[in-house]
């Protein structure tokens, strides 16, 4: 996952740039409804 965000850095490409933001955002979401969980 990290590696293939400084890859998509690396080539500059606006779609690569797109998909890696949706993939962070799904990440993120994921991690709060964890964190969310385990507080219940």
């Amino acid at each position: 996952m990290f590696k293939y965000n400084i890859l998509s850095e690396e080539v500059k490409s606006d779609f690569a740039f797109e998909v890696n933001a949706d993939n962070l955002s799904e990440l993120f979401r994921g991690a709060g409804i964890a964190m969310m969980e385990a507080m219940v």
